[in-house]
């Protein structure tokens, strides 16, 4: 049942590893509902969702880290990810771009996570930060969480990807009920998510998952064709909140 599974979801001509994302079954959203997301560029293309949590800070996943710094981009504040220049939007270079030291790229992407730093952002009406989810919060088991990104929207990974960032809900399941389609891939730090027309997919990776107000992952792995019929997973935030206040 694994395809060539360990698919993280950032656009495969940009990303180190062979790891892809986007979202299925989802429909246009507007940024200023969901103003934490911001678009990773590499050479002035979209390449991987990322997390506002700070005017100076952002999450995103570490395997969308791998170029040379000078080439990544944040761009914030505009549902359209090919518009640059508006009243609320903020182009900015990165100054800082760290991966989690113990991330790696075999069995299961652990650690899949990233920080990012740059210079400072203001908040306005699209334009704001995403609170962080941390050990005192559930698991978020059962709880409908949304997803957001302009990453692919066919299964198969096939197509161009939307100039408007998508949206959709989906539920949290058990890392239980996750390990018997993934198997030992699954660890405590990955959260992951399920529905029968929903899922991520290439370039959603390191975007939110958000559940009740918080950042509660980041995305990461999954069906190497996008197919719903296999859970996506993300980063778990809670297990790396240390490690991320600390970046």
């Amino acid at each position: 049942m694994r395809l060539l599974l360990l698919l993280c979801f950032a656009l495969p001509a940009l990303c180190t590893e062979d790891v892809q994302k986007r979202i299925i079954g989802g429909s246009n959203g507007n940024i200023a509902n969901m103003p934490w997301n911001m678009s990773l560029r590499v050479s002035n293309s979209h390449s991987c969702g990322s997390c506002l949590i700070s005017g100076v800070k952002a999450v995103t996943a570490a395997h969308c880290a791998g170029s040379a710094l000078g080439s990544y981009s944040v761009l914030t504040g505009t549902s359209d990810r090919t518009v640059t220049n508006c009243g609320t939007c903020a182009l900015r270079t990165l100054t800082q771009l760290v991966r989690h030291p113990n991330y790696s790229s075999a069995g299961g992407y652990p650690n899949d996570v990233a920080t990012m730093r740059f210079a400072n952002i203001p908040t306005n009406a699209n334009t704001g930060f995403i609170a962080l989810a941390t050990s005192n919060d559930s698991n978020f088991a059962g709880v409908t969480c949304q997803i957001t990104g302009w990453g692919r929207t066919n299964i198969g990974v096939s197509g161009s990807l939307p100039n408007i960032i998508q949206t959709a809900n989906i539920p949290v399941i058990t890392n239980a009920a996750c390990a018997n389609v993934w198997g030992n891939s699954i660890i405590a730090s990955h959260i992951c998510v399920s529905s029968a027309s929903v899922s991520s997919c290439n370039g959603d990776s390191g975007g939110p998952l958000v559940c009740q107000g918080r950042l509660a992952g980041v995305t990461s792995w999954g069906n190497a064709t996008c197919n719903p019929n296999q859970p996506s997973i993300y980063t778990r935030i809670s297990s790396h909140r240390a490690w991320i206040d600390a970046n």
